[in-house]
């Protein structure tokens, strides 16, 4: 089925369809009665929507800033701070109140990481290059190239 459903051409499909065919006729007839171009990718519509995508994005972006937008640029670069950290918190706080538990692996995986990093500040320094302060140690991270420098 997920060949049937990748293919980019019409006769790859066909050849993934009768492909499942030979293997289950039950699968093959129940996806036969859906619509090709809501499951199969060589059917699909291939007009891009990426504009409205990008253009919604930005229009909740400057409504989002509307109030500081105005303001000379360090203001406006601190109000937005002071409304992305304002969110991040908000965040924060929901998750703190979720009730789906993460796996006891990974909870104390993260107790562990959360211990090591709370005196640590990460700087964006350019592309996947991070300058990483723990104290009074400096690193600089190359996650482009999984490199650090002490």
């Amino acid at each position: 089925m997920d060949e049937a459903s990748y293919s980019y051409t019409e006769h790859g499909y066909y050849v993934a369809m009768d492909e499942l065919k030979r293997e289950c006729e039950a699968a093959w007839a129940w996806l036969s009665k859906i619509p090709k171009h809501t499951w199969a990718r060589h059917a699909m519509d291939t007009n891009c929507k990426t504009d409205l995508v990008v253009n919604n994005l930005s229009e909740v972006f400057n409504k989002w800033v509307l109030d500081v937008r105005a303001k000379p640029i360090r203001t406006m670069v601190d109000g937005i701070r002071t409304k992305l950290m304002v969110k991040f918190n908000t965040n924060r706080t929901k998750t703190q109140t979720v009730r789906w538990e993460i796996c006891p692996t990974y909870a104390k995986k993260l107790e562990e990481v959360k211990k090591w990093s709370r005196n640590c500040q990460s700087l964006m320094a350019g592309p996947n290059l991070f300058q990483v302060t723990s104290e009074e140690r400096t690193y600089v991270v190359n996650l482009a190239h999984r490199t650090c420098g002490c």
